[in-house]
C-alpha cells in the first residue's frame, strides 16, 4: 500500500538550515547546535522521534525518545501545541525530498 506523504505539515513552517551540519537537523549533544536551538522559541522546534522503529516528526521540543530536532522559521500556532501538536510519520521518500530541498537552498 502506498502511503501519502505528510511532509507538507512541516514544510509549511519553513525548516531552517543548520549552519554547523549543512542539513536541517540539530543535535542537542553538539554544543553549537544546542546554542542555536536555545535562541528559538519551543514552538519553532520540532522533534524527530523513533518510537517502535517508526520515524515520527512532532511539533514541539520532546526530551524523550527523540533522535534529532528541526527548527522552523514560522512558529506553530498555540492551538497546535501539546496536546494538540502536529505529528506525522516520515516516509523513506520524505528524507529524499528533504535532501532535494536542501540542495536547492545551498
Amino acid at each position: 500500500m502506498n502511503r501519502k506523504s505528510q511532509l507538507h505539515k512541516l514544510l509549511e513552517y519553513n525548516p531552517i538550515l543548520n549552519p554547523n551540519s549543512g542539513d536541517f537537523f540539530f543535535d542537542t549533544s553538539v554544543s553549537d547546535d544546542l546554542a542555536i536551538m536555545q535562541t528559538y522559541n519551543t514552538n519553532q522546534i520540532w522533534s524527530w522521534t523513533i518510537p517502535e522503529g517508526k520515524d515520527i516528526i512532532t511539533s514541539g521540543y520532546w526530551r524523550f525518545d527523540r533522535n534529532l530536532y528541526l527548527i522552523t522559521e514560522k512558529p506553530v500556532p498555540e492551538d497546535k501545541v501539546y496536546p494538540k501538536h502536529i505529528t506525522f510519520v516520515m516516509l523513506p521518500r520524505d528524507f529524499k525530498t528533504l535532501n532535494e530541498i536542501l540542495e536547492e537552498v545551498k
